[in-house]
């Protein structure tokens, strides 16, 4: 009886394993964040939000 049940879990198991996806499933659903803006700029202006963030973040600590 035990064997039975073993077998069955394993086989809800494997038959419950999900798929792996494929990268041309999910091409371009990701936004790109940088439509129209130098790449260069875009890098610049978020560390700066990030930084802002940041420090707002310790003052309120503080």
């Amino acid at each position: 009886m035990i064997s039975h049940a073993t077998k069955l879990v394993k086989r809800e198991t494997v038959t419950h394993k999900k798929p792996q996806r494929q990268w041309l499933d999910i091409a371009g659903n990701a936004p790109y964040p940088m439509l129209g803006e130098n790449a260069q700029e875009w890098v610049t202006r978020t560390r700066g939000e990030s930084q802002q963030h940041r420090d707002r973040l310790e003052t309120l600590a503080n």
